[in-house]
């Protein structure tokens, strides 16, 4: 049997480019791989969040971002009347519990987020668990609109007082009006994202979390970045970025990044780069705030993407030749005089 082709993807991000190998062809596991494969699945829970799951945070809170760039572009009238933007809202227990952390995911932060799609039509968030020092969870969430912070608060202690986490509170102060919420503003610019992965994927304390970590809402958690075949416009401008200066490169035998920390807005550059996926994420935006489709959709129309800017193909040493149809790939490739067809 042949041995399958690699053939160079990428993936842009608002201040990086990643460059990584895909095969044309499914291969099987080896014995080795799969014994590592199972060390790891049987390694112990450490209560830290892994730099895979870092990489998918920040990669849906890009996508996140850039849509609602998009969305802001809307004449008012589609919109709502208001602009979009990331609001941080930190929760806390306001006394010590006996409640385990599961139990006050399922008891408070459920109940929480289902009071803001029905107060204020809150759908697309993030949540990620912490353990203060006292052994309580709190929680940092990001939602995509602004919310006072008194009807934050008064949503969060409504629901604490429902589950007896405000008596210590009322025997001392006399109320129950906790300041148990932080909310602050986020910019929607293109330090958003980094200031978001910093500060809510920030390093734990020696206690662990009881249960996951983090997560996203269901239309949230389909988000992320597409891929297409390294073509020549896109090796020219790669190329040009790196004349400019300022970069730093990453390198692997199966990725390299192009990491770009002065120029902050790649996936809004004037050129068939920036085009692409402001095609794409524009269809995405009226799937998503328009037309107000459920996750499957989403999830649906990022797998069957047209994928590709161009019919030319770079890829070194070899030259390829890419022709698509509606489902049909044929990658031809030119080889020390030799013509292959895969």
């Amino acid at each position: 049997m042949d041995e399958p082709i690699l053939l160079p993807f990428v993936k842009v991000y608002d201040d990086r480019i990643v460059n990584f190998l895909t095969s044309t062809r499914c291969r099987h596991m080896t014995v080795d791989e799969l014994e590592k494969l199972d060390i790891n699945r049987k390694k112990t829970y450490n209560g830290v969040l892994s730099k895979r799951a870092v990489s998918h945070i920040r990669e849906v809170f890009q996508c996140w971002s850039y849509l609602l760039r998009l969305y802001n572009e809307l004449p008012i009238y589609k919109r709502g009347g208001y602009y979009k933007k990331f609001t941080f809202i930190t929760l806390t227990i306001s006394q010590k519990t006996t409640m385990t952390d599961k139990q006050v995911k399922k008891r408070c932060l459920e109940l929480f987020f289902k009071r803001l799609e029905y107060q204020f039509d809150v759908v697309d968030y993030f949540w990620r668990a912490e353990k203060q020092k006292n052994g309580n969870i709190h929680f940092h969430i990001v939602v995509d609109r602004w919310i006072h912070k008194d009807h934050v608060r008064k949503i969060w202690n409504e629901i604490q007082r429902g589950n007896g986490l405000l008596e210590d509170y009322f025997k001392v102060h006399g109320h129950y009006n906790a300041p148990s919420t932080f909310i602050e503003g986020v910019e929607n610019d293109v330090k958003a994202v980094d200031y978001l992965v910093k500060y809510t994927c920030k390093g734990a304390n020696s206690l662990k979390v009881g249960g996951r970590l983090y997560s996203f809402s269901s239309r949230l958690l389909h988000l992320r970045l597409p891929s297409f075949m390294l073509d020549f416009q896109t090796s020219d401008y790669i190329e040009k970025l790196k004349a400019n200066g300022g970069f730093k490169l990453f390198c692997s035998d199966y990725f390299s990044v192009l990491y770009c920390p002065n120029k902050k807005n790649i996936l809004d550059e004037q050129n068939e780069v920036g085009f692409y996926y402001r095609r794409v994420f524009t269809e995405l935006r009226d799937l998503f705030y328009i037309k107000k489709v459920d996750s499957s959709i989403i999830d649906d129309y990022l797998s069957n993407m047209n994928y590709g800017l161009s019919n030319m193909v770079a890829v070194e040493p070899s030259v390829a030749v890419k022709t698509c149809t509606d489902r049909q790939l044929s990658i031809e490739f030119w080889r020390g005089g030799v013509l292959y067809d895969s």
